[in-house]
């Protein structure tokens, strides 16, 4: 005998057109939840059955598997009582995985003298998808402006994945020539279940095929068969298997300003989904473009603030740089003398060297100080960035050691700037002890460059460069221990350290802060405690080759004893001990201790002498006025200036004229008599 639907046994007042008419579900289940009638809704749309396969079909069995236990609840509640019983649940499609969100309602009958339920089902999903949208983006404007930025965009990206039963979650924001990601948020699950490295670093572009598509072509794209998707080869290892994928680009003014995407439904993605995440990527852009607008505007403030600190700090540790050199001078002057006495004993000796050592180890502490307050001498020219990174790896390398490995990402594009290339040494080696230090073990340390485009609203938004224009970038990552974001501020501070007492001076990223700013670049840092960090270094680039200067260089001549010297400084030790060198260098020498004492004795004098050996920072009429004033009297006199400050300060004396020498103090014995010679040999 073939099923018959029961239905047709209904009291008269059930119209079975009505009943199939329904626009949701319509069911009437016996005391074992089997089906006794149905609709075509019922059959059709949930079921996914012929008719003669509903009659006696389970219909708990099509109810999600977390909502089975809420399902039969209601059946047994609707059995016992006589009155409507509803609640909602999500109703699989045709077994699943797919399901919509069922109103389900009903009651129980009583048919030829047995009980059934008779309910029905209204389709609630957009309303329920709608209520958790106004929910969440009234919660999420409300608590915007307490949220710190990461917090509010992990926010959005969390709900974005559970609102689309998702198992992936991003939303990455660009740079203004859309090149690179400058950052990067995952969702939680995501960070949980992928081996692959998901930090904030900047990432070209080129090297995420996942999303390059949507930004490219502008639009919204879904991949639901991605094993076929030509552009798979590009996801990065440890990456999470991709099954499926639903890409938005957000756009403004032409640009595209961020992508929001998510991945791995159990189900296909549909145009449901389509609208629902271009509806939300622009909600959630608009709440965080607000936020970053209001933090780019505290980082403007903060910056500034900053900025002054560090250079009244700079000053302040220029100056005293500056003092301390002149004491130096003194020590080292007079311990090489001494030492240069035929009839200093053995021990003397040995407690001189003593001496000068330590005295060595002071400059060197002088010279950090005066790098941070970027008045170290130095000789800039072009130099290709990654060649000369590539040149340091295995320098670089056997300084962390071999339980660390050093990776290197360079930018595809040769990066020409303008530095000193000990100065990038310095840079590099700083980074990478700090780094080897942090992961205090086995870990990784990742160098690489990028070709950046910085304009006027990013240094506006808060970009640590002061100027906007086209930057080479190089990236230094690690993962070690990390350091908390209340450190950040103070990382740059001269003596400023997180290591131990006696494991760190507080000066190599002083050193590194001062060297950066010095060459018109700059520097920033972002860390989490147990994360790593990176350090990110900004350095203007140049595509004009500089010439090298080209220095004519003659045999050196013996000096005679008429060769006589102007010996000016305001420090009378060291006047003494400057003098004393030159007159055993069988010079003859005319020492003043003021710029004013220097001009009389000049009136006196003026066509004995050969150079003018001048301290620049003195009371009254400073070294370079003075030098001026002479070389209006003797055009070409050679000059030698000396300083507890460095070339750099001496320049911005417009009276320094081109090719006059300059020795920074403290200087030893040999360095100072090769200077004075260089001077006296060069060709003017």
């Amino acid at each position: 005998m073939s099923p018959k639907n029961k239905l047709a046994s209904l009291p008269p007042e059930f119209n079975r057109e009505l009943l199939e008419a329904i626009p949701g579900a319509f069911y009437v289940i016996d005391e074992n939840a089997r089906f006794v009638a149905w609709n075509a809704f019922m059959r059709d749309v949930i079921a996914g059955k012929h008719e003669e396969q509903m009659l006696g079909s389970d219909a708990v069995s099509h109810a999600h598997p977390d909502d089975i236990p809420k399902v039969v609840e209601l059946i047994g509640k609707m059995f016992v009582s006589c009155t409507e019983e509803r609640t909602p649940a999500r109703i699989l499609l045709h077994g699943g995985p797919e399901y919509i969100w069922l109103d389900m309602r009903g009651r129980r009958i009583i048919i030829d003298g047995k009980p059934y339920l008779i309910g029905t089902g209204t389709d609630i999903t957009e309303t329920r998808r709608a209520e958790a949208m106004r929910e969440f983006s009234y919660q999420i404007v409300k608590t915007a402006e307490t949220l710190p930025f990461d917090t509010l965009l992990h926010e959005v990206v969390d709900f974005a994945e559970r609102f689309t039963e998702s198992a992936i979650g991003f939303f990455h924001l660009f740079n203004t020539d859309e090149s690179l990601f400058v950052h990067r948020t995952w969702s939680a699950r995501t960070r949980s279940n992928c081996s692959m490295e998901v930090d904030s670093n900047p990432q070209m572009l080129r090297e995420s095929g996942v999303w390059a598509d949507a930004i490219r072509e502008r639009r919204t794209l879904i991949h639901n068969d991605f094993a076929s998707w030509q552009n798979q080869k590009f996801l990065p290892e440890g990456h999470t298997e991709l099954l499926r994928e639903l890409v938005v680009p957000i756009c403004r003014a032409d640009k595209v300003v961020a992508v929001m995407g998510v991945g791995n439904k159990p189900f296909d993605y549909n145009e449901k989904d389509v609208a629902w995440l271009e509806s939300f990527a622009d909600l959630a852009w608009e709440t965080i473009a607000r936020k970053q607008a209001e933090q780019s505007e505290r980082a403007i403030q903060e910056k500034l603030i900053q900025s002054q600190k560090m250079e009244l700090i700079g000053q302040l540790a220029g100056g005293i740089a500056h003092d301390f050199n002149n004491i130096l001078s003194v020590i080292l002057g007079q311990t090489e003398l001494a030492m240069l006495d035929g009839n200093v004993s053995r021990t003397h000796e040995r407690e001189f060297e003593v001496i000068r050592q330590t005295a060595s180890r002071a400059m060197d502490l002088t010279r950090q100080l005066l790098a941070f307050a970027r008045r170290q001498p130095v000789q800039p020219g072009p130099m290709n960035l990654n060649t000369k990174v590539e040149s340091l790896l295995d320098m670089l390398q056997r300084v962390i050691g071999s339980h660390i490995t050093l990776s290197w990402k360079p930018w595809p594009n040769d990066l020409e700037i303008t530095i000193d290339s000990s100065q990038l040494d310095q840079i590099l080696m700083n980074f990478c002890v700090n780094a080897r230090d942090a992961i205090n073990g086995i870990g990784n340390i990742t160098i690489s460059t990028f070709s950046v485009d910085v304009s006027d609203t990013d240094v506006q938004s808060g970009h640590p460069c002061l100027n906007p224009g086209r930057y080479a970038m190089m990236s230094v990552t690690d993962n070690g221990s990390g350091m908390d974001r209340s450190v950040l501020p103070h990382i740059f501070e001269p003596f400023f350290t997180t290591k131990e007492a006696g494991k760190g001076s507080g000066l190599g990223l002083a050193t590194v802060y001062g060297i950066v700013r010095q060459n018109q670049g700059a520097v920033e840092c972002t860390s989490e405690p147990g994360k790593g960090t990176v350090f990110n270094v900004f350095f203007p680039l140049s595509t004009l080759s500089e010439n090298k200067s080209q220095v004519s260089s003659h045999a050196l001549q013996n000096r005679k004893a008429t060769t006589t010297i102007l010996l000016v400084e305001d420090e009378p030790e060291i006047l003494k001990i400057a003098r004393l060198i030159l007159e055993k260098s069988s010079y003859n020498v005319i020492a003043a201790s003021s710029a004013e004492d220097a001009l009389g004795i000049f009136e006196q004098h003026r066509n004995e002498i050969d150079l003018l050996v001048t301290d620049v920072i003195m009371p009254g009429m400073n070294g370079a006025e003075l030098s001026m004033k002479l070389q209006r009297e003797v055009p070409g006199l050679k000059t030698l200036f000396m300083s507890g400050y460095t070339a750099e300060i001496v320049a911005t004396h417009e009276a320094i004229h081109e090719g006059a020498g300059f020795i920074q103090k403290p200087f030893s014995v040999k360095t100072f008599k090769a200077k004075v010679e260089e001077v006296l040999d060069s060709v003017r």
